[in-house]
Order: structure tokens, then C-alpha cells, then sequence
């Protein structure tokens, strides 16, 4: 089950605790395509991060959220860039502390017009913060 807190940088005191104006000290550039995540680096410090996400396809909109593995095995949604058209970037700033991570597109049938589970299509990918 995810938790939802999305939203990009300028939703800062939301309520969301990950979400922040510091300066970050580590960008983490993510592409997005038919159905994978290809962040350019595999870890990064603890910190303020940058998550720079490139959608390469032509023709699916994509987002990538940024999901802290529990210890049961949940995931809780630390923040997102939503509905990214093709051809086009986002980015969020979060702090995040050391740990595992999934970085993954959680669009479903019907949200952004798509007809598949992108999560479930296997667009997802294990990152950790240290």
C-alpha cells in the first residue's frame, strides 16, 4: 500500500516532512520510459536530494515518486513528479534519511490516461540513500 504525499517543491510545508527548500547536495537525474526507471547513479548521501525525472517515451505520460521501503515490506510515498508529458522533465527536492528506496511510476488505468498499472508493468527500480 503506498501512502500518498506528492507534489513538487513548491508545496513546501504541505505537510509533507520530506519535502524541502534546502540546498541539495546530491541531483539524482531519472529517466522514465516504457517501463523502466534508469536513475544515472545507483546510491547517494543522506540529505536534501534533487530528483531530476526525464520522461524518454514519445507517447506515455509518467511520474516518479519516490518510495521508502518499510520494514514490513510497505512502501510510504516520500513525494512525487506527477504526470510528466513526454518529452518533458520535473523535478523534487526531498531530505531524506539513510535507507532503502524504490524509485517508481505508480500511475494506474485511468489516471493521466493510461491503460496500464506502470508499477505492476515492472517500472520500478531499487535505490539507496546512505
Amino acid at each position: 500500500m503506498l501512502a500518498a504525499c506528492g507534489g513538487e517543491d513548491s508545496d513546501a510545508g504541505s505537510g509533507n516532512p520530506y519535502l524541502t527548500k534546502k540546498a541539495p547536495k546530491a541531483t539524482v537525474e531519472v529517466e522514465m520510459i516504457e517501463f523502466a526507471m534508469k536513475p544515472d547513479v545507483p546510491s547517494v548521501a543522506a540529505g536534501p536530494i534533487r530528483f531530476r525525472a526525464t520522461n524518454a517515451s514519445t507517447s506515455m505520460v509518467h511520474e516518479l515518486a519516490v518510495l521508502r521501503v518499510r520494514d514490513d515490506g510497505s512502501f510510504d510515498n516520500t513525494g512525487e513528479v506527477e504526470d510528466v508529458d513526454p518529452g518533458k522533465s520535473g523535478e523534487i527536492t526531498l531530505d531524506l534519511p539513510a535507507g532503502r528506496y524504490v524509485l517508481a511510476c505508480v500511475l494506474v488505468p485511468g489516471e493521466a490516461g493510461s491503460t496500464y498499472d506502470h508499477f505492476k508493468e515492472g517500472m520500478k527500480t531499487d535505490f539507496e540513500i546512505r
